[in-house]
């Protein structure tokens, strides 16, 4: 009440700090200085020139005269006043059971006197400041988590007085499970093949009952252009595999026949060649014998 401070702040790199020789005056300026007398380590000093460090919070006497002053009958150390209906209070996405999306929207109930406030993802609220008082407030409960999977996750809201005098913790849950983005494939077209080339399909003939004059007047209906002889080849454009095995194989047979053709053709031209030259060494040696003769 009086604005000496007591206990020890945690240092991330030098320990414990004992702040009892700190003190905060009449207008929230720390003085003194923390730390151990007997070494410098973890020492801090509020009064050195341009290293001024505030508060809103005030000592009590300067609370009630302040009070006094203004003709106000708050009583010491008075907390904030409460909504006229409902009490202090905090609603993540006004009540929500569950979210997809770790930012929400916070909606914040506190009195007339509240001038500022802090919002934490912590009971002890170790990363909140206070901030100006908002009825709405954007939040990520994420915030200060190294890790944010599936689960609940609880606000917590404190309201100030522009004195420094704060209200009791209050607190809502929602449950988060994160949105799965579904990727839906385009569906596979699938083609249809066309179908068979029949004999059946031929344009019918000009008598009355509209029977083509080429089909057979057989009782099975068969084209005797086609026939029902199942040893007879398959109809051209047929998408048989036993036809297509048949001209793959006439194209092999083809292949073949031309490269014998063509074997043929070039051991006629090497005797031809054979035989020009034996008959132009023979006409060489005559003409020679005949010169020397």
């Amino acid at each position: 009440c009086s604005g000496q401070l007591s206990g020890y702040a945690w240092g991330e790199r030098i320990g414990w700090i004992n702040f009892s020789g700190v003190t905060i005056d009449s207008s929230g300026r720390f003085t003194g200085q923390a730390g151990e007398r007997s070494t410098t380590v973890g020492q801090i000093n509020f009064d050195c020139i341009d290293c001024e460090v505030r508060t809103e919070w005030r000592p009590c006497v300067v609370r009630l005269a302040h009070s006094n002053v203004i003709g106000g009958s708050a009583p010491l150390l008075s907390l904030p006043q409460a909504p006229a209906s409902g009490g202090f209070r905090v609603l993540i996405n006004n009540g929500a059971k569950s979210t997809d999306n770790s930012i929400v929207i916070l909606n914040l109930f506190s009195g007339p006197d509240t001038a500022t406030m802090a919002v934490s993802n912590f009971s002890d609220f170790r990363d909140a400041g206070q901030e100006a008082y908002q009825a709405s407030k954007s939040w990520n409960i994420c915030r200060g988590r190294a890790d944010c999977p599936d689960g609940e996750y609880t606000v917590y809201a404190r309201f100030y007085t522009s004195w420094g005098t704060f209200s009791t913790v209050v607190l809502d849950s929602i449950s988060y499970k994160k949105s799965i983005t579904k990727i839906i494939e385009p569906e596979k077209s699938h083609s249809v093949a066309p179908p068979p080339v029949s004999g059946e399909n031929t344009p019918p003939g000009a008598n009355g009952s509209g029977e083509n004059p080429q089909q057979g007047a057989n009782e099975t209906g068969g084209n005797p252009q086609i026939g029902n002889n199942p040893e007879r080849g398959l109809m051209p454009g047929s998408s048989s595999s036993e036809n297509i095995i048949q001209e793959e194989t006439s194209t092999e047979t083809k292949h073949q026949s031309n490269f014998f053709d063509f074997l043929a053709e070039l051991f006629q031209k090497f005797c031809l060649a054979v035989r020009n030259i034996w008959n132009g060494v023979i006409s060489f040696f005559i003409s020679l014998f005949s010169y020397f003769k």
